[in-house]
């Protein structure tokens, strides 16, 4: 009985005091930061259980169901204004009940169970940081919960705990042990690319690549409101901050994000561009927002297209070896999953963790579980239906989405950081439950449908 008059007595004193709203901001920092899954997932993977079972770790998906259930109840409690755009929901809620439905066909039930529960969670978190923040807001939180995942990897790195790096081993030349001494006398130990509190490179490179991002989108905003004081000294932090973030994002030798951030970029500026031309016209027809929108949704495709057609070659200007560093063959494997139930697929997540599935994998992917493509993973998980139903929400809430992208205070970040997760899901597989980078997804697609109405901003 004390308790919940306790807990009412501290809710009415955090109310009387205001700070009801640092406490969010502290709450949505703190889920971003466990949804880079980093700091959960090294606890309940660094052991050699890791990969031992077929069926999903409960205790780790309940940590992460209890970071995003304050969000979830704070999403549907609050009397949220949509816009007329209702249209881009409704096919996203669409695409999240034909995953969730897809346990009862699933070849493994309890895994698309917990999975497509999870996927409904995070899109729902994604939903609540577009209707409780700002976009300025948004970006500002994202940038502060990579730094503490950024920062506690350099910690780690540099206190030598163990496992934060990858390691390997090279025989020397012409090295022979004298008789009784450890083979180990002639091996030479390379420490190789940085993992942090994260469980390999390919984790931690979006984490800093996103607050490279991040960092770099205030530091616009810095810059362009110079009327503010101090506004070189905060550029000048910023600055330097983005710096040890691409260091770390160097560290990992990893390549995943960077092509991604590469094409962000681009988007980024193209968008302020169209941004500078439409605050110079009194008044941009829906008809030609939805011209814009369509001729970048195509440049977009072609460019992913020609750098698939053209990859061995962009994998030489960045040192790495051509076939996308073997992803070829998890994406070949998972075609032919696809191709075998095409229409409604395996159940969301389910094939990789079948056995009927695994049965039939080469002996050199026996021990992964992903197909390292989020766009395979959809159509193995849902089939061609679930495919036309994600395609259809990407295409209306972006087409709905840009009279934001072009208006609203800091619009072309919603399109720049939309564009650079799609990018790099080509790769990984980032569009799923308790990843940051769904959520994020879903709050660049939507912030310009709920909440606040579209604002002319003062500038690009």
């Amino acid at each position: 009985m004390l308790c919940p008059l306790w807990f009412s007595f501290v809710l009415v004193k955090i109310r009387a005091l205001g700070l009801t709203r640092y406490l969010e901001s502290f709450y949505a920092v703190v889920l971003l930061f466990g949804l880079t899954q980093g700091p959960v997932l090294s606890v309940f993977w660094r052991s050699e259980q890791a990969n031992a079972g077929l069926s999903p770790d409960v205790s780790v998906y309940g940590l992460f169901m209890f970071l995003q259930i304050p969000a979830v109840v704070i999403l549907f409690s609050q009397r949220q204004q949509l816009t007329k755009r209702l249209f881009p929901l409704i096919a996203l809620m669409s695409y999240l009940m034909w995953m969730f439905a897809s346990t009862f066909w699933s070849t493994l039930r309890s895994q698309t169970f917990v999975a497509s529960s999870s996927l409904i969670m995070t899109a729902f978190t994604g939903l609540y940081f577009a209707s409780r923040f700002t976009i300025r807001e948004q970006v500002l939180r994202i940038a502060v919960a990579m730094q503490i995942g950024l920062l506690a990897s350099w910690w780690a790195v540099h206190r030598n705990w163990p496992g934060v790096e990858t390691s390997r081993e090279q025989w020397k030349q012409d090295c022979t042990p004298a008789t009784g001494e450890n083979g180990d006398m002639c091996k030479i130990r390379f420490v190789g690319n940085w993992i942090g509190i994260y469980f390999n490179k390919n984790s931690l490179a979006p984490v800093a690549t996103v607050g490279v991002l991040s960092l770099l989108a205030l530091i616009w905003w810095e810059a362009r409101d110079r009327s503010k004081p101090w506004w070189k000294a905060r550029v000048a932090i910023l600055a330097d901050v983005v710096l040890l973030n691409f260091l770390v994002l160097k560290k990992t030798g990893s390549a995943t994000t960077l092509v991604a951030a590469l094409v962000a970029v681009g988007v980024w500026i193209g968008w302020s561009l169209l941004r500078r031309i439409v605050r110079s016209r009194q008044e941009i027809s829906e008809t030609v927002r939805q011209a814009i929108f369509s001729v970048f949704a195509a440049t977009l495709a072609l460019g992913v297209w020609l750098f698939a057609k053209y990859e061995s070659s962009f994998a030489s200007l960045l040192g790495k070896s051509s076939g996308f560093d073997g992803r070829t063959n998890y994406w070949s494997v998972s075609w032919d999953a696809f191709i075998e139930r095409p229409i409604i697929g395996w159940g969301w997540l389910a094939a990789w963790f079948s056995p009927e599935f695994r049965s039939t994998l080469p002996e050199s992917l026996t021990n992964d579980f992903f197909s390292h493509s989020a766009y395979l993973e959809v159509l193995m998980g849902g089939g061609v239906i679930a495919g036309l139903m994600f395609l259809g929400f990407l295409l209306w809430a972006g087409e709905h989405s840009t009279r934001a992208f072009l208006e609203r205070e800091g619009g072309q970040w919603l399109v720049c950081i939309s564009v650079f997760v799609l990018v790099s899901a080509t790769q990984e597989s980032f569009l799923s439950g308790n990843h940051f980078f769904f959520a994020l997804l879903i709050a660049g697609l939507t912030s310009g449908l709920i909440g606040e109405e579209t604002l002319t901003p003062t500038s690009s």
